[in-house]
């Protein structure tokens, strides 16, 4: 069996989207692959827990663990309602996961639609951690901020990471980012992906297949979408088109909401929201009235102000 350890880090306010991409990854898993899934969390209750352990024990040949860590541990980094103090965590891997040398990461606004094998056989010797590249680092940036330490050619993507967690040890790695946390904590805008990519020079290129925009995926000019402003300066229309048809995941990120809170989500994460537990449902459908009404409030406000 390949034996691939993956992370995620979630609060109890995304169990739903949490279920859904754990079910995915293992739908989607090689017979020869086994899945060590680690889950980082300070708030998950008892019985969401239990629904996750259900899921995987149900599948038969995968693992998972819970990890807690106490919230006060981050309490003076900056954090906003986008960026909560939970995406710090990914930032203290090698901290947290002491006995491991290499496991990859991942958000869980995602659908995964392969196995994970492959990219985690990839060669990190030399390297912190690979990503996929979102831009060209410049003053000119579209879909990111610049920072002049930033020693990068790329502005690289943090929702999926191979994490060199051996390496990192041996060169302080936390203990630069905490010292550029300290330094630009005002000037953070997506505070996990500043700071990830301002404290290392030793990035490796994952293929872009490991995490295609939702609105990239769906449209079929891929010229019609947001992100493609940016991406055109990385990659060739031929090698997004190709790693459109080779994806691996789908990342739901974008102006159109993420899909267990919109009215209308795509095709394919809708089959796995007719498939969640009854008490997972019944948060699903009590959430997205909420997100909705939120909705109607803010638009309501704007046209009649």
């Amino acid at each position: 069996m390949n034996k691939v350890p993956i992370v995620f880090t979630f609060t109890d306010d995304f169990i739903v989207p949490a279920y859904i991409a754990i079910k995915s990854l293992m739908d989607y898993a090689s017979d020869a692959t086994e899945y060590e899934i680690i889950v980082f969390h300070y708030d998950l209750g008892r019985k969401h827990i239990s629904e996750l352990e259900n899921l995987v024990a149900l599948a038969g040949h995968h693992t998972i663990k819970f990890e807690w860590v106490d919230k006060k541990r981050f309490r003076r980094y900056p954090q906003s309602t986008h960026w909560p103090v939970i995406v710090y965590i990914r930032l203290f891997l090698p901290e947290l996961l002491e006995t491991y040398d290499k496991i990859i990461y991942s958000d869980v606004d995602v659908l995964f639609q392969g196995d994970l094998s492959d990219v985690f056989q990839i060669n990190m010797e030399g390297y912190d951690w690979g990503g996929i590249r979102a831009e060209i680092n410049s003053r000119n940036m579209i879909g990111h901020k610049y920072f002049e330490n930033n020693p990068n050619k790329y502005i690289y993507m943090s929702g999926f990471m191979i994490c060199n967690l051996r390496r990192m040890r041996e060169t302080g790695f936390t203990d630069i980012i905490r010292d550029n946390i300290r330094k630009y904590a005002d000037d953070l805008q997506m505070f996990d992906l500043d700071i990830l990519n301002m404290s290392s020079s030793r990035i490796k290129k994952v293929p872009f297949r490991y995490a295609i925009p939702i609105n990239l995926y769906e449209h079929k000019n891929i010229r019609d979408t947001y992100e493609y402003s940016y991406m055109k300066k990385v990659y060739t229309n031929d090698e997004m088109e190709e790693e459109k048809q080779k994806k691996k995941i789908i990342h739901y990120a974008g102006g159109r909401g993420k899909p267990w809170l919109i009215l209308y989500p795509d095709r394919k994460y809708y089959q796995y929201i007719c498939a969640l537990p009854k008490e997972l449902e019944k948060i699903y459908k009590r959430n997205r009235m909420e997100a909705l009404r939120q909705g109607m409030a803010k638009l309501k406000s704007k046209i009649w102000g």
